[in-house]
């Protein structure tokens, strides 16, 4: 009985490390990657597609009040539908939309051309 304890506590002790080991989450090393780095427009009301590419959660940062994201964040790769309103300010405009991740930050440059008068 003296030998059969501590066989027995050893046993119990390697299964508890063993589960610990075997519970625990694995890393995913992050990745971002943009179908497009520039979208330029015409002067018209126009949508257009972005292709993201990502294995973890990602968010746009958008404030600009003539450039609409559709969906502006989500979790892994995805197509994102880019809308501008019709430029009607006389003038070129462009606007810079970056994308990101926990630890990546991409961008791409939306213009949209001036309105023939």
């Amino acid at each position: 009985m003296k030998k059969f304890l501590p066989i027995l506590l050893s046993v119990v002790f390697a299964i508890i490390i063993v589960a610990q080991f075997s519970s625990c989450e694995k890393y995913v090393l992050p990745s971002l990657s943009l179908s497009q780095d520039t979208l330029t427009f015409s002067p018209e009301a126009q949508d257009s597609e972005l292709i993201i590419e990502t294995n973890v959660i990602w968010s746009a940062d958008n404030t600009s009040n003539w450039i609409i994201l559709n969906p502006s964040e989500g979790e892994l790769s995805d197509t994102i539908t880019i809308s501008v309103t019709k430029n009607d300010t006389g003038d070129k405009r462009s606007y810079k939309i970056s994308f990101n991740t926990e630890t990546i930050k991409k961008s791409i440059v939306v213009i949209q051309n001036t309105p023939e008068l």
